[in-house]
C-alpha cells in the first residue's frame, strides 16, 4: 500500500492525530531520514500552501478532496464513467 493510499484511507483520523503520516510511514518501511526532511523542506511546504490556497479559492470545502471539477463544475450523478462524459459533452456543447 502506498502512503497516498493508507492517508485516504484512514483521512478522517488525521484530523485528530498529527502522528499518524509519520506512524504510516514506519508501517509502510519508508526511508525514515527521508520522510522527516521532507516533513520540514519549506520548498515542499510552499507547495503544499499554494494548492491549499488553490483550493480554497475554487470553493472546494477542505475535507471534500479528493474532487474531480470539469470546468470548475463537479459531475451530477457520482464519479461513473456516464456522470463524466455527460458533464464533459455538457461543457463541450457550450463552447460550440
Amino acid at each position: 500500500m502506498e502512503m497516498s493510499d493508507k492517508i485516504f484511507a484512514n483521512y478522517r483520523a488525521l484530523k485528530s492525530n498529527e502522528d499518524l503520516p509519520r506512524q504510516y510511514a514506519q508501517e509502510l518501511g519508508l526511508d525514515m531520514v527521508k520522510f522527516d526532511q521532507d516533513m520540514k523542506d519549506p520548498a515542499l511546504e510552499a507547495r503544499i500552501d499554494k494548492e491549499m490556497n488553490q483550493m480554497k479559492q475554487s470553493g472546494i470545502p477542505r475535507m471534500s478532496v479528493p474532487k474531480f471539477l470539469i470546468n470548475g463544475k463537479e459531475p451530477q450523478g457520482g464519479r461513473s464513467v456516464e456522470a463524466f462524459s455527460a458533464a464533459i459533452d455538457a461543457e463541450l456543447k457550450k463552447k460550440k
